[in-house]
């Protein structure tokens, strides 16, 4: 299946010291050591990363106001939408690894704790091959959203590259041990059943590159319209 690939080029974005936020904040895990040694270690490639992925992701949601980043993980792709487009956004995930200042909602991975149509638009990056139930976690999150998803994801289409993302995911063991690492990548095909399963309009799927030196994986981006 053929997409247009996007040029691995960063904007001439900034980041800057986060301003306050007045949505509410759950209460943070005490310091840990592990958390210190993210920062130290990988925060500026996090960033780097997200000056890759945020313009993609904001052309896509010119037309929203609201966006849920849904599995958000470190964060820091959150702050950057957050300060650097119109959108408000909200952070959801079932484990705290936030190395941002912005509030992280923990939730049990089932139901997203939001009515119906809360949102614009939902991100979920490189977090659903971390479901059980992919079509499950879809279809909670077409109840939430009233416009567009975009969903990032690696895949693979021989067993060799399916066996470099097992081995590259199981890495995600040094951040937390509680993040589930059940391994359901799948073909771009499948992808593009699963949404048809579920009634989701696949508006364009791209090639991207989320590091700006070596992607050892294949990665898509499906911008989904509800």
């Amino acid at each position: 299946m053929s997409y247009p690939s996007v040029a691995p080029r960063a904007p001439e974005i900034s980041f800057d010291k986060a301003p306050a936020h007045d949505t509410c904040r759950p209460e943070f895990p005490a310091f840990s050591l592990k958390k210190f040694f993210r920062r130290f270690l990988f925060k500026s490639l996090l960033q780097a990363r997200a000056r890759r992925l945020a313009p993609k992701i904001i052309d896509s949601l010119h037309e929203c106001s609201s966006m849920l980043d849904l599995g958000c993980g470190d964060m820091i792709l959150t702050e950057f939408l957050q300060h650097h487009s119109p959108l408000q956004v909200t952070a959801v995930d079932t484990v705290d690894t936030n190395l941002s200042s912005m509030p992280v909602i923990l939730y049990d991975g089932n139901r997203i704790p939001f009515p119906e149509n809360t949102f614009d638009a939902t991100v979920v990056a490189y977090m659903l091959h971390h479901c059980n139930n992919i079509e499950a976690i879809l279809h909670e999150i077409k109840r939430v959203t009233c416009r567009k998803i975009i969903v990032m994801e690696e895949v693979f289409e021989s067993k060799f590259a399916e066996k470099v993302l097992h081995l590259h995911d199981n890495g995600n063991k040094f951040l937390s041990t509680k993040m589930k690492i059940p391994l359901n990548f799948m073909k771009i095909q499948q992808w593009h059943e699963t949404f048809n399963a579920l009634d989701l309009k696949v508006e364009q799927c791209t090639r991207i590159y989320q590091y700006p030196w070596v992607n050892i994986t294949h990665q898509v981006l499906f911008e989904l319209r509800v």
